[in-house]
């Protein structure tokens, strides 16, 4: 996607485990293969992927970032339109969602948020028309 331009500034919710197996919080391969033991596509790091939205956005506002036991998160805001970047690093999460039990011992879990509610307090006052985003 690295050539993809978009029209638009979108915000962002990243939300990534560091003991994710499907996407690797570095970056890179995919540990899973395809159905032919073929390499899945290569996917940014989340540093990379948080970087890349808050270029997209221009944001322009400092970046905060507040550090539990559990996670941390970075919210960078003052993007066009009012859009905003959130990167959120799950400490030995896997590829699950936060909020509910994992389903799977080998993808661990959080409880410390909810995701669903992390991401709608999130979106709620970023609804802007179209216009107001525009590149």
């Amino acid at each position: 996607l690295h050539d993809v331009l978009p029209t638009h500034a979108v915000s962002a919710m990243l939300i990534h485990g560091t003991a994710d197996k499907l996407s690797p919080i570095d970056g890179g391969y995919s540990r899973r293969r395809g159905p032919n033991g073929e390499l899945r596509g290569r996917t940014l790091s989340l540093r990379e992927s948080a970087d890349r939205w808050r270029a997209i956005d221009r944001c322009t506002g400092p970046s905060t970032t507040h550090t539990t036991e559990f996670s941390s998160r970075t919210v960078t805001e003052g993007g066009l339109g009012g859009t905003a970047v959130v990167a959120w690093t799950v400490f030995g999460g896997g590829h699950s969602w936060p909020g509910t039990p994992s389903r799977r011992w080998s993808e661990p879990s959080t409880t410390e948020f909810d995701a669903a509610e992390e991401i709608c307090r999130f979106a709620q006052p970023r609804l802007n028309t179209a216009d107001a985003r525009e590149l």
